[in-house]
């Protein structure tokens, strides 16, 4: 069996503030020290589920969080950017399954630890007008491959929006959210004691599970917090401009909309 692990930071159990997850931060390397642990314990579990063939894809800020040198040695890694498939990069036809670690919920969710949509310029997303976040967004990648998203780690919120934005999976919560920096934590061993059983039904319904696609043409919509970050996207030919703040993607190819989504968010980097 082969897994894919998309891994981010904000969703992991011990970390509820901004600062941790900027690498400028004094507290940003033991944040990383707390993402790599609870990865490595996804693939403990992974591998006493039979799981032999494991790839991880470093999937936070400048994506170069985990240390190959702390990462389990039963799991390759994806690490850096620029990946043209962002917190998707290396995902194939060739996976039973997609594990996303650590993850948040999407721009505007309330009692979230660190809700956004892959950057702070960006107020909604909508794909053929349901709103997403980088859940939906990141499965629908998967599922271009005719992959399932299996299970999903993170705060109570994210478990939330995971189920109206994905296929039917399992939700492992990991931490409660009071509010955008505040949670209730649990030492480790409870978290891992959740873990554990999550991934044990992950891979024991595996099979049951179904990818999460979009067929037909795509419209993907994107609003930004404001009016120039609009503009300076809607110079891109086949961009369609709907409001002030708000511009069209449109093609019949879910990775082709994908990749000209990451081209806009570089021109407002």
């Amino acid at each position: 069996m082969k897994i894919y692990i998309s891994a981010d930071m904000e969703g992991i159990s011990s970390i509820n503030s901004g600062d941790e997850t900027y690498r400028e931060n004094k507290k940003y390397p033991a944040a990383c020290r707390k993402m790599v642990k609870e990865v490595n314990k996804v693939i403990e579990y992974l591998q006493a589920e039979g799981v032999n063939e494991i790839l991880v894809n470093d999937s936070h800020g400048d994506m170069k969080n985990i240390k190959r040198s702390e990462l389990s040695s039963a799991a390759e890694l994806i690490t850096g950017n620029e990946k043209s498939l962002s917190m998707m990069e290396g995902i194939d036809e060739s996976f039973d399954g997609a594990i996303f670690v650590g993850y948040h919920a999407r721009a505007g969710t309330s009692e979230a630890i660190l809700d956004h949509t892959y950057t702070g310029k960006i107020h909604n997303i909508k794909v053929n007008g349901k709103l997403m976040g980088e859940i939906g967004i990141n499965a629908r990648i998967a599922g271009y491959f005719s992959v399932p998203v299996i299970a999903v780690t993170g705060d109570q919120s994210a478990i939330r929006t995971a189920k109206s934005e994905i296929n039917d999976h399992i939700g492992i919560i990991v931490k409660k959210s009071l509010g955008r920096e505040c949670a209730i934590v649990s030492d480790f061993s409870a978290v891992a004691k959740k873990i554990k059983s999550g991934i044990s039904k992950a891979i024991s319904q595996i099979d049951e599970f179904k990818p999460t696609m979009e067929k037909g043409e795509i419209n993907f919509d994107v609003e930004f917090s404001k009016s120039i970050f609009a503009e300076r996207a809607a110079v891109i030919p086949g961009i369609e401009k709907l409001d002030t703040r708000t511009i069209r993607i449109k093609d019949e190819d879910y990775i082709d909309v994908f990749k000209l989504f990451r081209a806009v968010i570089n021109i407002n980097s």
